[in-house]
């Protein structure tokens, strides 16, 4: 991946994608192509590297260099695999974080993806910074419909309205001595929703299991 020529550069790296041994060489290679001059080696090799997370953390500080790209393409490609790789990106957190007060929408809500992404407890205090700010109001849904993702908890539309809530097994690692699903803190995410209120007024009594207690917050029962 050292030729003079873009596309073969580019090449490359389609080739090595296509190696299915996964070494850790190839990975190495991958990772060295981040710092690549032109910005369509270095996206060629952040989406070679999806197949390698979590990713190692020499791979992970050259993503957080590549957060302050002048190519808009390049940032949100690394936005979104340090929030592929998790817990791994942790050392990006703040400078994602920084991400939040971009002007560019999408660019905002690939951030706000992969901090929840990386630590789901973030969500919770960065929310309450923002949600006093009318021009975030948005970003304040993003931030807290990827932290119920990132608890699993999955959200059904139609017509931008909420038709479903599903409440999924969290996964082992979060399991505390009693195995359950969500719980009553972790659904506090639900208040930051605009339109969960209405949502709740017309099915939170036939939602099997749940309930809703003084404050506003729903957990499951049982």
């Amino acid at each position: 991946m050292e030729d003079g020529n873009v596309t073969v550069r580019v090449a490359a790296i389609s080739a090595l994608t296509g190696n299915r041994s996964k070494s850790k060489l190839i990975a190495v290679k991958l990772s060295d192509a981040l710092t690549d001059k032109e910005p369509v080696v270095k996206r060629a090799a952040i989406d070679a590297l999806q197949e390698y997370v979590p990713l190692v953390q020499p791979t992970v500080e050259r993503l957080i260099e590549l957060l302050s790209s002048p190519d808009r393409d390049v940032r949100l490609s690394a936005i979104r695999l340090l929030g592929a790789s998790g817990p791994e990106a942790a050392k990006g957190l703040p400078q994602i974080t920084k991400l939040l007060n971009e002007q560019d929408a999408s660019l905002c809500r690939t951030a706000a993806r992969a901090i929840a992404s990386i630590d789901r407890r973030t969500v919770e205090p960065l929310i309450e910074q923002l949600k006093s700010v009318p021009e975030k109001r948005e970003l304040v849904r993003e931030l807290a419909v990827a932290g119920l993702t990132a608890m699993r908890v999955g959200l059904r539309y139609k017509e931008g309205q909420i038709t479903h809530i599903s409440f999924y097994r969290r996964p082992k690692a979060y399991e505390k001595s009693k195995p359950s699903n969500v719980t009553n803190e972790d659904l506090k995410l639900l208040r930051h929703l605009p339109d969960i209120e209405e949502f709740f007024n017309v099915h939170s009594l036939s939602l099997a299991g749940t309930q809703v207690d003084n404050d506003g917050l729903v957990y499951l029962s049982g």
